[in-house]
């Protein structure tokens, strides 16, 4: 497969755009591992080279950075946090109703008032909270 680079270019920005934009923390963490893998590298390399025959010298700075990106991401990638099963249930019959024909007023009430339950029902970490009230922002973002 022949990529030009312009094409290649195009998409790892996109990728890191959308890795920034789930999970910035994480991914300028990655981003940093790499770079100081990719830094110390030099300095160990003689000595891992010796014990276990492997030239990590001579891996590309990019492919260190999307280890260290991917390293960082792994947990999130493989424990992805699902929401309650009853809450599920009760996003699909409001996804109905809204099919039904049911105003986006009504809508925009039922799901409200499906956060107000999970939000009084739950003693939320600081984690939650702020996805909550990103959650809370793009509901209003749609009156």
């Amino acid at each position: 497969m022949n990529l030009d680079s312009d094409l290649l270019t195009r998409l790892s920005k996109r990728v890191l755009d959308i890795l920034l934009l789930s999970n910035p923390f994480r991914t300028s963490m990655g981003l940093l591992l790499g770079v100081i893998l990719w830094g110390f590298m030099p300095v160990f390399s003689p000595a891992i080279k010796e014990a276990t025959r492997l030239d990590f010298s001579s891996i590309h700075p990019v492919a260190w950075v999307c280890f260290g990106v991917f390293a960082v991401n792994l947990k999130a990638l493989l424990f992805k946090r699902k929401i309650p099963k009853r809450a599920e249930e009760t996003l699909a019959l409001i996804e109905e109703a809204r099919k039904a024909g049911i105003t986006d007023l009504e809508i925009k009430q039922k799901y409200r008032l499906l956060i107000q339950k999970y939000t009084d029902n739950v003693g939320l970490n600081q984690k939650t909270q702020r996805e909550l009230e990103e959650v809370k922002r793009k509901l209003r973002g749609i009156d």
